[in-house]
């Protein structure tokens, strides 16, 4: 603009030199008056100014149009520098709630590929709510459970995991048994146990997998991304695997095989024993396979798993403890995005046996054995919103509600009052029922690595017991100190 305003004004003075040079020329005869020449000068003059006043103008607004555009650009710069900070620090605390942050890093190369220290503050009351209104109970306990894990690099295609938990305190579940449990995991009392400690090798680029040792199978199968974590995540076990799922009872030598034929598929078998005995991976084996399917429509990923499981121990039958009988099942388990900030997730199961004796403290009562239900089959829902869309990445909330269905066989069996439920409270035999659970959290992150989460969770009918058909209230606050390394 600046250059066509030069231009045009240098051509503007070498017309009024050239219309002066011919004025100073003798006129011709029939020259127009000396008046009428210089009021055409004069009013070539004036045009020629008003175009230039037009272009200065031009030239001014497009100054202005250019300078609000630098503005423009110069705050969206800021504003994309500060979301860049904001994620980077978000994401420093979410890892602590990342589905894979139980998981090595690619590309360490060096001896210690790894590893995380984890220490929880977990403080819980509830109230027990029966039927009768003047019959109520309040209970209150605490734990407090530490995790350590290193993941150590074994040449160009070896990992090896070592993980133990340990811990000190009581949970709620001793006092007041459900299906689904409160807090299943942390156990009671004070204990220390190893829950991985294997080798896995890789090949044709992390394609194929194999592992080997004491493996933690729930913490590979039936997995979600809001819901597979109790240190995070949902607290009760029952949005951790589902309730029609039996695991071993304790973790023993086992293998799992991994195989991605195509980025959005992924085949996984495993093989253990029932038992955790280490002495019965063939005559009390269990085996389990899963297929997960990962879409990502419209760039929003979910994950899509349907498993089905085998397990080999000795149940005692429900109505014979002369008889023993194996166990099996299915399932499936889906999470999605719905938008950037919002997650979904359905777990259903289903379970060949509704229920087992086992022996109990007290052999006086039920001729030594106790009755223990199962969730024949049940579904689990769940929605997540992670704190993205108010400007806090790292905070998550989750409400979900299930059922654990109880089977017809194992009602017929409570309702003959041979065999009592264990801890049972209250009028034996009784009318059994579905068990109900509700929970909501609300996690919030304190510091880079520090997290606080209150909890809240309602059981109706517990242990399928309606005696309780109130519910039972239980209150809970998590601190979570995690460290990576």
């Amino acid at each position: 603009m600046r250059k066509k305003l030069a231009t045009f004004t240098f051509l503007a003075g070498c017309t009024l030199l050239s219309v002066a040079a011919a004025a100073q020329e003798e006129a011709p005869k029939d020259k127009p008056p000396a008046n009428d020449q210089q009021a055409s000068i004069q009013e070539t003059i004036t045009n020629l100014q008003k175009k230039i006043d037009e272009l200065e103008q031009e030239q001014k607004k497009q100054a202005e149009l250019i300078e609000g555009h630098r503005k423009q650009l110069d705050q969206s710069r800021v504003e994309l520098q500060d979301r860049i900070l904001e994620v980077e620090q978000g994401a420093k605390s979410a890892e602590a709630a990342d589905p894979n942050w139980d998981k090595p890093k690619a590309g360490h190369t060096s001896l210690i590929n790894s590893y995380y220290f984890r220490f929880i503050i977990l403080g819980q009351t509830g109230w027990l709510n029966k039927t009768d209104q003047d019959d109520k109970s309040s209970y209150f306990d605490a734990n407090l459970p530490i995790y350590l894990c290193v993941y150590l690099n074994a040449g160009e295609h070896g990992l090896l995991k070592l993980k133990a938990q340990w811990g000190l305190g009581n949970n709620l579940d001793s006092q007041v048994p459900t299906i689904s449990y409160f807090n299943e995991t942390y156990g009671n009392s004070s204990w220390l146990r190893p829950t991985d400690v294997w080798y896995e090798h890789s090949w044709l680029q992390d394609r194929i997998k194999f592992r080997i040792g004491l493996i933690n199978m729930s913490s590979i199968f039936d997995q979600n991304d809001i819901a597979s974590d109790e240190t995070v995540f949902f607290l009760s076990q029952a949005w951790d695997n589902n309730t029609a799922l039996e695991f071993p009872l304790f973790w023993g030598l086992g293998a799992t095989f991994i195989f991605k034929p195509h980025e959005q598929v992924r085949l996984m078998a495993a093989w253990t024993d029932a038992n955790g005995l280490w002495n019965e991976i063939f005559s009390a084996p269990w085996a389990i396979g899963e297929i997960d399917y990962t879409p990502k429509p419209g760039g929003l990923t979910g994950n899509y798993r349907f498993y089905g499981w085998y397990n080999g121990r000795k149940h005692l039958d429900m109505k014979d403890p002369t008889v023993t009988r194996v166990n099996f099942g299915f399932g499936v388990s889906f999470d999605q995005k719905v938008n950037s900030f919002t997650t979904l997730s359905l777990r259903y199961g289903w379970q060949n046996l509704q229920g087992q004796l086992r022996e109990s403290a007290d052999g006086s009562a039920g001729l030594g054995f106790a009755l223990i239900p199962y969730a024949n089959y049940a579904l689990y829902l769940a929605v997540g919103f992670s704190g993205d869309r108010y400007k806090r990445p790292q905070d998550f909330t989750g409400i979900g509600y299930g059922v654990s269905f109880t089977g017809g066989a194992w009602r017929a069996a409570e309702r003959t009052g041979v065999y009592p439920s264990p801890n049972q409270v209250g009028p034996d035999p009784f009318v059994p029922a579905n068990e109900h659970h509700v929970e909501f959290f609300y996690r919030a992150s304190l510091t880079e690595f520090l997290t606080i989460t209150p909890d809240l969770q309602w059981v109706i009918n517990p242990l399928g017991n309606t005696y309780y058909n109130l519910g039972v209230l239980v209150f809970t606050v998590r601190l979570c100190l995690y460290i990576p390394g």
